[in-house]
């Protein structure tokens, strides 16, 4: 009896571990066309199949049906791993919602999980038959769930399949349908995560769909800081290139120059400063970018500076 009850109780604090990770990963979630048809059948069914390739996002979507559920109807969410589960965790008159990655394998079909459903399956069409308190969505992808597979599930299911001709992300059509300056709980944009990473075909897709090229973070810090901060020199052409606002400041009255000559990318420093960065700009601790350079013993960066000053300054 005592270690059945430990048995609960750990599998109770995966649950909770487990929900709060998915909780975590649905942070840069963008709600799709899928998200809500998806959404819209879970509301009327009470089994649903995701299928699609890998990468697509079918457990993320099913995250985000599952909390949006419980948000607004009330239901509580239920990690699974077996049709065991369901039938184990089941309460009845009890709004509950099971999640089931990958049901019946991952890379390729596993017999045993396949064989549980279909031992399961005639009792778990009786309970998801009675009751329209009981939610399940399974995922599986594509290459696995076949048609010679469809009797592993005896009972009504609905299937959304992301690659048809409704669901599939098509770029041009889901970059038309998506917000770009959609950000996450930190107001993080998608290009300053594109800018981070340099990743030049993001940043470029990003800007030509219209994402905010000087939009500024919690920390009130732009694309272009965030660039400079991590050396991304053909990121600061495409910015800069774009009408980047090379003399932004940040919270603490940062402009992008600061943020390279305190890390010595001499580099970067010539682009802004042949791009019109103002070098007398101080930050609130009243320190200039050249004494900063200074300041980090980054000779190389302050001998930039006096030539600079000396061209333009001084003729």
């Amino acid at each position: 009896m005592a270690a059945k009850e430990s048995n609960i109780t750990a599998n109770l604090e995966f649950q909770k571990e487990t929900i709060r990770d998915w909780n975590c990963k649905l942070d840069k979630f963008v709600k799709t066309r899928a998200a809500e048809v998806i959404y819209n059948h879970i509301v009327n069914e009470n089994v649903i199949l995701i299928a699609g390739p890998s990468g697509v996002g079918k457990s993320t979507l099913a995250y985000y049906v599952a909390f949006k559920l419980k948000d607004e109807a009330g239901y509580t969410i239920l990690p699974a791993s077996k049709p065991e589960d369901i039938i184990n965790y089941n309460i009845r008159s009890t709004k509950q919602f099971f999640i089931i990655d990958d049901f019946i394998g991952k890379f390729a079909v596993d017999e045993t999980d396949a064989g549980s459903w279909e031992t399961s399956g005639p009792l778990l069409k009786i309970l998801f038959s009675k009751t329209d308190h009981t939610k399940l969505i399974l995922t599986s992808r594509t290459y696995i769930w076949q048609p010679e597979r469809y009797s592993y599930l005896n009972m009504p299911y609905y299937t959304c399949d992301l690659i048809s001709d409704d669901l599939q992300l098509l770029p041009k059509r889901e970059m038309g349908y998506l917000d770009v300056n959609q950000c996450d709980k930190d107001n993080c944009s998608s290009l300053a995560f594109a800018c981070k990473t340099g990743n030049a075909g993001a940043v470029n897709l990003l800007l030509t769909y219209g994402e905010d090229i000087n939009f500024q973070d919690n920390a009130i810090v732009s694309p272009l800081h965030t660039t400079c901060m991590h050396n991304k020199k053909d990121i600061v052409l495409i910015l800069i290139n774009n009408n980047a606002n090379v003399n932004a400041q940040d919270k603490f009255g940062k402009n992008p120059l600061f943020k390279s000559c305190f890390n010595g990318y001499i580099d970067i420093v010539k682009i802004l400063l042949h791009n019109g960065a103002a070098v007398n700009i101080c930050d609130t601790d009243e320190i200039s970018p050249m004494a900063m350079a200074h300041a980090n013993g980054n000779t190389d960066v302050a001998e930039v500076f006096r030539e600079y000053i000396k061209t333009f300054y001084l003729v």
